[in-house]
């Protein structure tokens, strides 16, 4: 972990980054010189990610012609960001590799699903009082 002190001696460019913004405290922000606001990607662009995630998963370019155009679609109106994309075809891949099977869509969905069942939880345990025990 990096100190306060480390950080205020550091020369040089720094690039932090963050989806919890809000959560950043005041000092922290004192010291930022510049801020870039990346908003979420469209259908379009997550479409893109995920062709490139799939095409790119297990150094095979041919998982992607397992994948219906819906599918593809269905997939690229979920709520993620690229990050989120890679980690879910990373996942994904565990699940098929450990079963035996080739990476479909059940697996990605099933990945995304369990993704965002912990990000609910982790939202209602940060809610509460006691959320850090």
């Amino acid at each position: 972990m990096i100190s306060w002190s480390q950080l205020e001696r550091f020369r040089g460019c720094l690039f932090l980054t963050s989806s919890r913004v809000q959560s950043l405290d005041p000092t922290m922000l004192s010291h930022i010189n510049m801020a870039v606001n990346l908003h979420e990607l469209n259908n379009q662009a997550k479409l893109k990610v995920w062709r490139a995630a799939l095409r790119n998963s297990a150094g095979s370019s041919t998982v992607l012609d397992g994948f219906a155009c819906d599918e593809l679609d269905t997939l690229a109106n979920r709520k993620t960001n690229g990050r989120q994309i890679t980690k879910a075809v990373q996942t994904a891949e565990l699940l098929a590799s450990a079963r035996g099977e080739r990476l479909g869509y059940a697996h990605i969905m099933q990945a995304l699903d369990a993704m965002e069942g912990f990000e609910r939880e982790l939202t209602v345990m940060a809610r509460s009082e006691n959320w850090y025990l």
